[in-house]
């Protein structure tokens, strides 16, 4: 779970879900580390794994279709300010709920809000003559319920987004030794490819 503060006493917790479908498959990721032999095919799915989740908390994106992802806020923001989603692309809102000033959680009608995933980070935003509603003073006041990613194939992910994780994948297969030099030369690639694919910071 990340969390990160926005200012003005807001602060988002954002749950993240691994796809069942890894992003590259077992015969891509030999392929990116050069190797022919099925002796270490476990281990390279599983830095296929661990690579995929580094790279999509480094992007802030989400790879392959999930669904249910979770955005947690202490409040919403004031009048109708406008709610940057945290993790791209986002595909739908699937409801947002909320602690009313009573304690009792309310559902926010769907007329209510507007998501434009046009832009990156998506904008979530009270619809015409709407307004948030006043929560309850407490952590994780706002829950939005949330679906994200490039893709239902990992096929279809953005090669780019698939070259960070065989950049990764073939960095900790092939510099196990501790090769101080290969890793800092492979890391450096890695910082300008994913910069280019990283969704801004919340404001």
């Amino acid at each position: 779970m990340s969390e990160l503060s926005l200012g003005n006493g807001i602060r988002w917790w954002s749950t993240s879900i691994q796809p069942a479908t890894a992003v590259l498959s077992t015969a891509e990721a030999k392929s990116a580390v050069r190797v022919s032999s099925t002796a270490e095919d476990a281990l390279i799915d599983e830095y296929v794994e661990s690579a995929t989740d580094e790279a999509q908390k480094l992007t802030r994106r989400q790879f392959v279709n999930a669904a249910n992802l979770f955005l947690y806020l202490d409040r919403f923001p004031v009048g109708n300010g406008t709610i940057l989603m945290p993790i791209a692309p986002v595909s739908a809102i699937n409801s947002i709920q909320y602690v009313d000033e009573n304690g009792v959680t309310q559902t926010l009608a769907g007329a209510n809000y507007d998501l434009d995933t046009t832009s990156e980070p998506a904008r979530v935003s009270p619809s015409f003559d709407n307004s948030w509603p006043t929560t309850r003073s407490q952590q994780k006041a706002v829950t939005i319920d949330y679906n994200a990613g490039h893709a239902a194939l990992a096929a279809d992910v953005p090669e780019g987004l698939r070259d960070i994780v065989r950049m990764m994948v073939d960095d900790r297969f092939n510099n196990r030794s501790a090769n101080v030099e290969g890793n800092i030369r492979a890391n450096e690639r890695l910082k300008s490819l994913a910069k280019r694919w990283t969704v801004p910071l919340l404001a």
